[in-house]
This record gives C-alpha cells, sequence and structure tokens, in this order.
C-alpha cells in the first residue's frame, strides 16, 4: 500500500507499506535460497526517473536464513533503517543494519553507490549464545581471516552489485 504521485519530473510515494515471504523477492534481485519475512515501512521515497533523491523508512527481515549459510540455519531478524537523510546529492544510499535478536549480534553500515551500481556492508558479527554449531563454525572460519577485536567482534565487509 501507498500513496504514489507520478510526473514528467519523477515520481513520489509515501507511507509505503508491506509484507510477505523474502522468496518472493526474487524477482527484485534477492537471491534464490534465502527464507524469512519480510516487513516494509518506507515513510517517502522519490526519484527523477535517472536516480533516486529521497529516501526514509525501515525494512524489516525476520526469521531469515539462506540454504548456502550455516546448512540453511535460522540467521535471525535484522532492521535496514533509512534515515532522512539516507540519499546523497549524488544519488548514493547509505543505511544502517541492525539485528533484531537471533544468533547474531551485527551492527553495520550499507552504502550503495548508484554510479558505480555497487553496495558495501561494513560491520561487525558476533556470535549469541545458543547459535547453531554451523554458523559457529563458518564464523570460526571468517575470525581466521579477519580476526576478532577485544570484545570478540569480527570486522566484516561484503560487496555487492547490481
Amino acid at each position: 500500500d501507498a500513496a504514489v504521485k507520478i510526473d514528467r519530473h519523477g515520481f513520489s510515494a509515501k507511507d509505503i507499506k508491506g509484507s510477505g515471504p523474502v522468496s518472493d523477492l526474487h524477482d527484485l534481485g534477492v537471491a534464490a535460497g534465502w527464507r524469512g519475512r519480510a516487513d516494509v515501512d518506507i515513510r517517502e521515497l522519490r526519484g527523477n526517473f535517472t536516480r533516486l533523491l529521497a529516501a526514509a523508512g525501515d525494512v524489516k527481515v525476520s526469521n531469515l536464513a539462506s540454504a548456502q549459510i550455516a546448512d540453511g540455519a535460522d540467521l535471525g531478524s535484522y532492521d535496514l533503517a533509512l534515515a532522512p537523510d539516507a540519499v546523497a546529492t549524488d544519488g548514493s544510499v547509505s543505511a544502517r543494519l541492525n539485528d533484531a535478536g537471533g544468533p547474531l549480534d551485527v551492527q553495520a553500515v550499507i552504502h550503495y553507490s548508484a554510479t558505480q551500481r555497487t553496495g558495501v556492508l561494513s560491520g561487525t558479527l558476533k556470535e549469541r549464545p545458543g547459535a547453531s554449531s554451523a554458523l559457529r563454525n563458518e564464523l570460526d572460519n571468517l575470525a581466521q581471516l579477519r580476526g576478532r577485536d577485544p570484545q570478540g567482534r569480527i570486522p566484516a565487509e561484503l560487496e555487492f552489485s547490481f
């Protein structure tokens, strides 16, 4: 659901709300094999048909899992928060990714470059008590490459492209 306006200068949408299975987002670029639920609450989305001009709101996922990660174990729930100043004048977008519970303590930022059509997730990961052994093993392997900080967090960077 949303209130949308489209004219020759661009588009704007307010109060975008929706939810459903993450697997249904395959056509929007979400890789096959991901499971969970997505809830969208975007207060504002505005663009001029060539680039995004503004975005503010939240995308929440719960019970996230992927067949390719930790044998499909639950990865938890997350909130992708777009602040009112999330979109820069060049069209790049920055958002904060926070965990909302589950086996991983995640603190990260996602930055998307519209000109390069690439994104980078950078932050830290740490397993919580109750994390599956498959997830702990994957984090231990990652820690061998990156090391852990004094609080036991593993620095992580993941680059993706569109």
